[in-house]
């Protein structure tokens, strides 16, 4: 976690792949309660990727303040979006 601390970045995102399971690891669960608490102390947003069960929101949500992003609150739903007119473009 020295990287934050050098650079000082304002948003550290939690890759999936650390997050996925949190809830029935204790080694993920190690990493989740230091990820947060460190970057709060830095006064860094924290952004946990691909949240998809209500236990793995619930493991950093009981950590302290966190931004999540997932299945879990939203599917894609690029299908429901207009389709854009190319043309449109060329008058702006």
């Amino acid at each position: 976690m020295n990287l934050p601390a050098n650079f000082q970045p304002d948003i550290i995102e939690v890759d999936m792949e650390l997050e996925r399971a949190v809830d029935t690891s204790r080694a993920r669960q190690a990493n989740a309660h230091r990820i947060p608490t460190r970057c709060n102390e830095l006064g860094l947003t924290v952004l946990i990727e691909g949240t998809e069960t209500a236990g793995e929101r619930d493991v950093f949500v009981f950590e302290g303040e966190v931004s999540m992003q997932g299945y879990l609150d939203s599917r894609p739903a690029f299908e429901s979006l207009d389709q854009i007119d190319p043309q449109a473009w060329l008058s702006v």
